[in-house]
């Protein structure tokens, strides 16, 4: 038996789920590759993963100004320590004359703005990468959650083919939207040239590619199915191209054969 959490599918053996059954437990253990978290538990994966990424990009600025001004010698990260080592190898140079002095003050200083700049770029940097995470995270579930139960072909499938006809994103001024893939426009609303909402973008995609959904009880489930109320070979085979596998690939035969197996495709004209 096949259990739905989330939007992902995740297989009970039938006979576990019997005895279970049989015992009245109250709870059933069942190994899975998914990650479930609850929205305060996603939150907080965010904002861990962002202070780990400002931690590692303010340590890489430590280390590079350390090695610039010759203080690769000096043990930790602690930015107390760097500045005390620092003036205390101008005072063990204090040897050298004024102006060579002042030289080598300005050109450490100059180094350190320097420093400094490339590190708050590259905090800057590592926010808009968790932002994007973030974003990324939230298209990707809702997209799950607009895709049909059910489907003639696989669900990773179905959501590789939609992601090779459209970018799906999220705006600056945080609207869902989404942009041909072949040309990079939006798609809009053509009263009102609002971006298309996502449920309409993927309702339009299987209004016209109803091979991808099962036909109801033999009706017209599309052209290619014979009123069987299954998928012609000829157009699964269209659909397993779509979804990236080559005809008579590896993948291709394996994914025709289950289909054939399962009844889902006819082999009659």
């Amino acid at each position: 038996m096949k259990i739905k959490v989330a939007g992902k599918e995740i297989e009970i053996d039938d006979a576990t789920l019997a005895k279970a059954i049989e015992d009245k437990a109250t709870e059933i253990s069942v190994d899975s590759p998914f990650i479930i978290r609850t929205k305060d538990e996603n939150d907080t994966f965010i904002t861990n993963l962002k202070d780990e990424q400002i931690k590692v990009g303010k340590e890489i600025g430590i280390k590079d100004f350390k090695k610039l001004v010759g203080l690769d010698n000096v043990e930790g990260k602690d930015y107390q320590v760097i500045a005390d080592a620092f003036k205390q190898k101008v005072i063990d140079e204090s040897g050298i004359s004024i102006d060579d002095k002042e030289k080598r003050w300005k050109a450490d200083l100059e180094t350190l703005k320097s420093s400094n700049i490339d590190l708050l770029a590259s905090i800057d940097s590592e926010k808009t990468k968790s932002s994007n995470i973030q974003k990324q995270y939230r298209v990707d579930r809702y997209i799950d959650t607009l895709i049909p139960t059910s489907l003639t072909i696989p669900r990773e499938d179905m959501a590789l083919i939609l992601s090779s006809k459209y970018d799906f994103g999220i705006s600056d001024d945080n609207q869902f939207v989404a942009k041909d893939k072949i040309t990079g426009s939006v798609l809009q609303d053509a009263a009102t040239l609002s971006p298309t909402p996502f449920k309409d973008v993927i309702g339009g995609f299987f209004e016209t590619n109803k091979m991808y959904l099962p036909s109801v009880d033999g009706g017209a489930g599309g052209g290619d199915s014979g009123g069987s109320g299954k998928t012609s070979v000829d157009a699964y085979a269209k659909t397993l191209n779509d979804a990236g596998h080559a005809t008579n690939s590896e993948s291709f035969n394996a994914e025709m054969q289950q289909a054939i197996t399962a009844g889902t495709v006819s082999l009659e004209d």
